[in-house]
């Protein structure tokens, strides 16, 4: 608790420094979503135009203090295409990494380790000009939901691409949004894993003060409502969830999940340099059987970024701290950015730095208390990317 009490006040007294240096001149402008390296881009195409977007990427990652081999040399390779007409986006991207572990893209060298190029994404989404604010999508498509501007995979990885379908609305004014997932699984092509049904509903709003444009807020929660019957088709992909037991055998999930996410983030600026702060809670809300012992349901994350990474001279950094609950995340689908997924408390910190107008490089610190773990984890790495 003593910690927490520390790490919250540090927070504060940033971001009390950061809203004494907004410059009312400045709208807010949303930093990028970058988690631990820097996403493929994905260029809005102009009606009728077709766009290739591309990247390859290396890192060399080294674990401080683990039994097992420290240094780790890596790397992933994506490519997509995306085509815009009046009403109309198709998009396709391919990418490398084990397609059994869709959680990451990365693929260590000199390792024994499953690879392939799979599908990442192949989806249509429709927007009629006859009903502006109305989105309809199906297909392997990216997360549709509000995500927060710090770290925003830990209860889905924003490498897991769902399939299914998704329709939303965002109001006019950009004020509100709703958006409901129906029915979406996890990618036919990725292990073949059977079918794992997720029902996810996401509604926010977001409001400015637009007389001075000094500060914009939204508000989000999301709802995910995990499959019972399809849980266990996931079992072998659990890495850290309880688990009921047949003799030493692991036959189901100790928890059902059903996942309830309320979010609040706070954007603005100090000059030109856009800020985020952003606080996340998540609760399990499923049963669990009786017997089965859980470290916990719940989570929490809160950080701060600041800056937006862009050549020349333009560079990000950020910094989080998470707190996650054995049976607070479904492992199979959570993020895999940390050195665990579940049952711990981290902090994750990067900096990003453009070397040319297509050559970035991240820097990588991160610490994890593993309860399930007798040693800490602490785990640098350096990622040098090239995106076309």
């Amino acid at each position: 608790m003593r910690d927490i009490l520390k790490r919250l006040v540090v927070l504060l007294f940033c971001c009390l420094v950061a809203a004494g240096w907004c410059d009312p001149d400045n709208p807010p402008n949303h930093p990028e979503d970058e988690t631990g390296s820097i996403p493929v881009a994905s260029p809005t195409p102009t009606p009728g135009g077709l766009t290739t977007n591309a990247e390859l990427a290396m890192r060399y990652e080294r674990d401080l203090n683990s039994p097992f081999k420290t240094d780790r040399l890596r790397y992933r390779a994506r490519v997509g295409w995306q085509y815009q007409s009046h009403d109309w986006l198709f998009d396709v991207h391919l990418r490398s990494g084990n397609p059994y572990f869709p959680n990451s893209s990365w693929t260590t060298i000199d390792k024994n380790q499953v690879d392939g190029r799979w599908a990442d994404e192949v989806y249509a989404k429709y927007r009629p000009h006859t009903a502006p604010g109305w989105e309809f999508e199906a297909g392997e498509f990216p997360r549709p939901w509000h995500t927060n501007p710090v770290y925003s995979g830990f209860i889905w990885s924003n490498l897991i691409k769902p399939g299914g379908v998704n329709i939303a609305y965002n109001s006019p004014d950009q004020r509100w949004w709703l958006d409901i997932s129906p029915w979406f699984a996890m990618p036919i092509d990725v292990g073949h894993v059977g079918d794992f049904r997720v029902w996810a509903v996401h509604g926010g709003a977001g409001w400015g003060r637009y007389d001075t444009q000094r500060l914009e807020v939204s508000c989000a929660i999301m709802r995910f409502d995990y499959d019972l019957a399809a849980l266990t088709t996931l079992l072998g992909r659990n890495v850290g969830n309880s688990v009921v037991t047949m003799g030493k055998t692991p036959v189901g999930f100790g928890s059902t999940y059903d996942i309830i996410d309320p979010k609040m983030d706070w954007y603005f600026h100090r000059g030109k340099i856009p800020m985020a702060i952003s606080f996340e809670y998540w609760d399990n809300l499923g049963q669990t059987t009786p017997g089965v012992k859980v470290n916990g349901k719940t989570g929490y994350q809160y950080g701060i970024v600041v800056g937006k990474t862009q050549w020349p001279h333009k560079i990000s950094a950020r910094i989080d701290f998470v707190h996650v609950g054995q049976d607070a995340v479904f492992t199979p689908v959570a993020q895999a950015d940390y050195a665990v997924q579940t049952n711990f408390d981290g902090i994750y910190a990067n900096l990003a730095v453009p070397l040319s107008p297509h050559l970035t490089t991240v820097f990588v610190l991160e610490h994890t208390d593993p309860s399930a773990v007798q040693k800490l984890q602490n785990r640098t790495s350096i990622d040098l990317s090239y995106q076309l």
